[in-house]
């Protein structure tokens, strides 16, 4: 029998364990991987079958701003749409960045506004050729460790989000969103194999605030000319290929009184929109500071 359907036969025998499958899960919490490169053990580790291991099916980056002050609101609706969004065989990555100016990299290197925080993969089912090859151990250990594996992505998330968002400092006098944004589309997302199948969590005030672009004047955000501003960052070569991966905003204009204004909103969502626009991005949402669905799907 296929490990496809042992898992489906025993859909129903984990609906009735699934308070001790709860209790093993919180369990694990204790467990987790103290390493940047995987929040959760993989079954395919446990098997000794790394290789064995399917490329991921789709990913989700998450940037956090960490020059935005933070609610709670805005922390707890990231959380659930980042918890809520993977299926097995999908991955996450969770990102921070802030300023790039001296003082934010001093002792670490230059290029560390950029910093990953913690990947999460969800394990998918192996091929029917991978299972012919395994010996009937492998299979019994893989077949045990598999349908708790979403469980535990979901939980390593709300887990390892909070103490992400403990880290901003709404005191840091730059916000060089255009930079970041452009460092990660011509690094990171560029590397992947199939931007077709990545989507992007932008976690933001998405008020530009740097030595190149200001969305300020006198510590107050102003109405964005975003035709000008937009052919500024294009001369300035800021304005990547995002080789068009679905994107949501989440953050626009928190801890500010643009929202006041409806005209400096406006402008500033123009902007972005355009920005993502030429940058071949498919911006779904942006979200004004929060989004209007449940999940990134």
């Amino acid at each position: 029998m296929t490990l496809n359907k042992v898992v489906a036969g025993n859909a129903a025998r984990r609906c009735a364990k699934s308070n001790r499958i709860s209790r093993h899960a919180l369990g694990f919490l204790f467990l987790l991987w103290a390493t940047q490169t995987s929040a959760i053990q993989s079954c395919y580790d446990q098997v000794h079958a790394t290789r064995d291991r399917p490329v991921p099916e789709r990913i989700l980056y998450v940037l956090i701003d960490q020059t935005t002050p933070w609610t709670s609101r805005e922390v707890q609706q990231i959380s659930g749409l980042v918890s809520n969004w993977p299926r097995p065989g999908d991955m996450i990555r969770v990102l921070t960045f802030s300023a790039v100016s001296e003082d934010r990299i001093q002792g670490e290197g230059r290029g560390q506004d950029i910093v990953e925080e913690f990947v999460v993969q969800s394990d998918a089912l192996p091929s029917e050729d991978v299972q012919d090859r395994w010996r009937s151990s492998q299979v019994r250990t893989f077949r045990a460790c598999f349908p708790n594996q979403i469980l535990k992505v979901k939980i390593a998330i709300k887990y390892k989000m909070p103490s992400i968002f403990e880290k901003t400092d709404k005191n840091i006098g730059k916000s060089e969103i255009l930079q970041s944004l452009h460092r990660f589309a011509t690094t990171r997302l560029r590397q992947a194999a199939d931007p077709g199948k990545v989507t992007v969590l932008i976690a933001s005030d998405f008020l530009e605030n740097s030595n190149v672009m200001s969305f300020y004047r006198d510590a107050e955000t102003v109405v964005v000319d975003d035709d000008v501003a937009l052919a500024y960052a294009d001369q300035l070569g800021l304005i990547p290929n995002f080789q068009g991966a679905s994107v949501f905003g989440i953050g626009l204009g928190v801890g500010s009184h643009v929202h006041k204004s409806f005209r400096k909103v406006h402008s500033i969502v123009s902007f972005w929109e355009k920005y993502f626009a030429q940058g071949n991005a498919k911006l779904i949402e942006l979200g004004r500071p929060t989004l209007q669905r449940e999940r990134l799907d």
